[in-house]
């Protein structure tokens, strides 16, 4: 294992141990410049009673836990400071434990990371601020022990902006449970009943995780050097959020209103390669400017074609029409 003083950050470190000396005898020195701190209970009563340094970064990092060699202490907080994020961990490693949440584990089609409402306490990275807030819940809950629930809970309580990075991750060496389950899954029933959630818990990680993935670009990776974007190729959604009829409609179904007043961001944020419009975190796929089968008008009942409406790609009312439909004969493909 490695910590942050490899990179050679600035720190101070406590080690929490809940057994006594003569259950687990510990040469202090060989711990330097850690300090060891002998105090009873679970890893939350340790949280509840340890005093944040004048440092702006509170790390936590749970005994089960190793870093994989693709993790990065100084480019995991240069992340969190170029997106404004209170809460930064790797994704975990599911190879080395399969029983994570499925929100924690690496996505690919992510690019670096991604923002979620949901992440596991293993190997985490808080603000200071956003730290104390969360010890503030664990203060005025003393119930609160194996800290099950408290992940899902924070985000909304603290009003934070949870990053993960799916480019680096982080592994459970050791599988096998020290404490008892069911008393956690106890601890957590409790924990939800007093900060109760919009929902059914599974469904709302679910939906709010679609929902922010939709919402937020990738992570913009920063270093000390230069500063790389995690630049994917733009992709449809499976719809473009627009009904009629009751009936979710699909990007082709939409491509004429690209350009609508009140519809058209809507429809491009979901169907960019349609729409031939990039979108933040994306680059358009090459060779997609293309006409649609129709301009999108008709006249006399019957549709016209983009060959018969090429003089009127810039008209005062039906341009935009026009041109969402037929961009490579308007010229609307840059």
């Amino acid at each position: 294992m490695r910590g942050p003083g490899a990179e050679g950050l600035p720190w101070d470190c406590k080690i929490y141990v809940y057994k006594n000396d003569t259950e687990l005898p510990l040469n202090a020195s060989g711990f330097a410049p850690c300090e060891i701190v002998r105090h009873q209970g679970a890893w939350m009563d340790h949280w509840r009673v340890f005093a944040p340094s004048d440092k702006p970064y509170v790390m936590s990092w749970q005994d089960s836990m190793q870093m994989d060699p693709n993790v990065s202490i100084k480019r995991m907080i240069a992340t969190m400071a170029k997106n404004s994020l209170q809460l930064i961990t790797p994704a975990l490693n599911s190879s080395f434990w399969k029983f994570m949440h499925q929100a924690a584990l690496p996505r690919k089609e992510n690019g670096i990371g991604r923002v979620t409402d949901f992440a596991e306490f293993q190997l985490s990275i808080f603000t200071r601020d956003s730290f104390r807030c969360l010890q503030s819940i664990i203060e005025e809950t003393p119930t609160i022990h194996l800290g099950w629930g408290v992940d899902e809970i924070y985000p909304k309580l603290c009003g934070a902006r949870v990053g993960i990075v799916d480019v680096m991750t982080q592994s459970k060496w050791r599988q096998e449970s020290l404490y008892d389950i069911k008393a956690a899954q106890r601890e957590r029933v409790e924990t939800l009943r007093k900060f109760p959630l919009e929902g059914p818990l599974e469904t709302l990680m679910v939906e709010r995780l679609v929902e922010t993935l939709r919402k937020f670009p990738s992570f913009t990776m920063t270093t000390t050097t230069n500063t790389t974007t995690a630049a994917q190729e733009c992709v449809d959604g499976a719809s473009s959020d627009v009904s009629s009829g009751g009936s979710m409609l699909k990007c082709s179904q939409v491509k004429a209103y690209c350009s609508h007043a009140t519809h058209g961001s809507l429809i491009v944020s979901n169907c960019p390669v349609t729409c031939h419009k990039a979108k933040a975190g994306c680059l358009l796929p090459a060779a997609t400017c293309e006409d649609g089968s129709t301009s999108g008008v008709s006249s006399g009942g019957r549709a016209l074609t983009c060959s018969q409406v090429r003089p009127y790609c810039n008209h005062a009312t039906s341009g935009s029409l026009i041109r969402g439909s037929c961009p490579k004969t308007c010229g609307a493909c840059s």
